[in-house]
């Protein structure tokens, strides 16, 4: 019943009981990313890639599709650290892969963190806005390096880097951390 000057429009309310509430006040503290027509074909094309490559089956619930394929040699959690030997948290999921290995977007966002950490190495971070009603970031380390920008938009399964082992490293793997809503989340929780 609204006027709609385009070929098709969004019209989100919230409503309590018999009173309107205004919907925005549900994104409180996350930014608000608008994916433009352009980007938006992209990513459909790109879903439909994935499809024909046969990924369907390593897409998570949420939607996300791991960023390389390997193994997983640390989980998430507490453990001896490989280098000091202290008890402490890893706060990351890692994903061995050899040197070089292609290393994609878990989902669509924008670039928002690419630089060198000690520890780290190669960092990038990724804000993927709002996924299943949560802000999620996805963080990929200790890459030979990667061929996005700060600000470019990627779509899911996008090639942002390769992996490598810059930093505080082992060995060749992904060092993979989400946040979800601003609070470190399992990643395995996450990836197929």
């Amino acid at each position: 019943g609204h006027p709609c000057p385009l070929e098709a429009c969004l019209h989100w309310g919230l409503q309590e009981g018999d009173t309107y509430l205004d919907p925005l006040t549900l994104l409180v503290g996350n930014p608000i990313r608008l994916i433009g027509a352009a980007s938006f074909e992209a990513t459909q094309e790109r879903a439909a890639q994935l499809r024909a490559l046969g990924l369907d089956g390593r897409v998570s619930a949420a939607g996300l599709i791991s960023p390389v394929t390997g193994v997983i040699t640390s989980e998430y959690g507490m453990r001896v650290h490989p280098l000091s030997g202290a008890w402490r948290f890893h706060d990351g999921l890692d994903i061995g892969a050899p040197c070089g290995a292609p290393l994609v977007a878990m989902a669509s966002g924008v670039v928002v963190e690419l630089r060198y950490h000690p520890s780290y190495g190669n960092r990038l971070g990724i804000d993927h806005g709002l996924v299943l009603g949560h802000s999620l970031v996805s963080s990929y380390s200790h890459a030979t390096g990667y061929i996005v920008r700060i600000g470019q938009v990627v779509v899911q399964g996008e090639l942002v880097g390769y992996v490598g082992t810059t930093g505080d490293s082992t060995g060749c793997h992904l060092h993979l951390e989400t946040t979800v809503d601003g609070v470190s989340y399992d990643p395995a929780l996450l990836i197929p």
